[in-house]
């Protein structure tokens, strides 16, 4: 028997037993309730997850506000806390300027007939080179962005500790005079709260010695970690949104290209 046939023969049996296999699997379908199962390895592997995580996001807080992962890791306190971000925008008119553009170059030939010379008539050429100049009149405007992050009882919201202040100005500029580059003169963004009570609190590890454990993952442990980070995202997105949208350029001289621009909240805050 040739060899290319052997290993024909051999893919069809492979084939023709992997078939059989599926179908008499579906007609005996296995049950996972009726099926043992070594769930170690998994709850591990949750346990590690969610404790890598949470010390992800105490690193970050600490990092971005010095001291919080410290602060949070103290059990003894009684204050449970949120973190409070507050933004201010003021857009106010500074000064008129004049802004000098300058075209592409242009060369032509000119070409001039000289008579009455010894030879007779001859022409000559000459290259000349023009470039227009034009001078456009910009309006500028100072907006400042200044923004804070506090540490707050969550009692009664009121202040523990400034974990930072920043302000941002930047310079836009139009080319009309009533022409507002922003649509206020004054902007207060609502506060934004986290809860950081709840990421000192999460869990660590899932308690199997409970009657409510399940499989890994439909745990009231792991829901809490879940839910926890959600708040912690949208936290985190509402704040970059604020701070992204105030990095962009207005300038009708400059452009920037913002496709693919990341920013993560943690930072900005820096």
């Amino acid at each position: 028997m040739p060899l290319y046939e052997l290993e024909f023969r051999k893919k069809l049996d492979l084939v023709i037993s992997r078939v059989k296999g599926m179908l008499e699997q579906e007609i005996r379908p296995i049950r996972m309730d009726e099926e043992s199962h070594q769930y170690d390895d998994k709850f591990a592997l949750a346990n590690l997850t969610t404790d890598l995580a949470l010390d992800t996001v105490t690193t970050l807080l600490d990092t971005a506000f010095a001291g919080l992962g410290d602060r949070l890791e103290k059990k003894e306190s009684n204050i449970k806390y949120e973190l409070k971000f507050e933004a201010l925008e003021l857009c106010e008119y500074l000064e008129e300027r004049v802004r000098t553009t300058s075209g592409p170059e242009v060369t032509t030939s000119e070409t001039k007939n000289v008579s009455g010379t010894l030879f007779g008539n001859q022409s000559k050429t000459k290259e000349v080179t023009t470039q227009v100049t034009t001078r456009v009149p910009e309006y500028v405007w100072t907006h400042t962005l200044t923004y804070s992050a506090k540490l707050v009882d969550r009692k009664n919201r009121s202040i523990v500790e400034t974990l930072l202040s920043r302000t941002r100005s930047r310079e836009i500029s139009t080319t009309v005079k009533d022409h507002q580059p922003k649509p206020f003169a004054r902007k207060e963004s609502a506060p934004l709260y986290l809860d950081l009570e709840m990421i000192k609190t999460l869990p660590r590890s899932i308690d199997r010695s409970r009657d409510s454990c399940k499989t890994p993952r439909r745990n009231q442990e792991i829901d809490d970690v879940f839910s926890a980070f959600q708040s912690l995202a949208t936290f985190t997105r509402s704040v970059s949104s604020i701070i992204i949208n105030n990095q962009r350029s207005h300038s009708t001289s400059q452009k920037q290209e913002v496709k693919n621009f990341f920013s993560p909240a943690a930072c900005c805050f820096l």
